[in-house]
């Protein structure tokens, strides 16, 4: 019985001497000036390599964490689990949003588009008479 208590005792040590840590990798992707939510339970501590292109915003009601892209480009986030337990290292990449592209093509004039039979309703339905 002492031989168990003392084998139990030994695998206690090795195990807090060599912590099963776990490190999860992750590719992440965040529109501009968009937000991606954390909770705030698994997290203990956030650190942000290039702190010009994220942000870290903390919500204490929510319980969230929210990293808030600032620039376009990528950096790395390694986030410290609560349990001590491992850490997350996302590389995230800020990318711009495909409407906001679509905004910035120069628009078309409806007049190229329409056929000759709507150019000719248009010019009927401007004249002064038609109601």
């Amino acid at each position: 019985m002492l031989k168990v208590i003392i084998l139990f005792l030994n695998l206690m040590i090795f195990l807090k001497i060599f912590p099963n840590n776990f490190v999860e990798r992750k590719e992440v992707q965040i529109l501009f000036e968009k937000c991606k939510i954390v909770s705030q339970k698994k997290i203990l501590e956030i650190s942000i390599k290039n702190k010009d292109i994220l942000d870290i915003e903390n919500d204490y009601l929510s319980g969230r964490i929210c990293l808030k892209a600032k620039k376009i480009g990528s950096t790395d986030v390694v986030m410290l689990l609560a349990d001590g337990r491992g850490n997350i290292i996302w590389k995230v990449n800020v990318i711009q949003s495909v409407n906001h592209l679509k905004k910035k093509k120069k628009n078309c004039s409806t007049d190229k588009k329409m056929s000759k039979f709507d150019k000719d309703l248009k010019k009927f339905h401007q004249m002064s008479g038609w109601r």
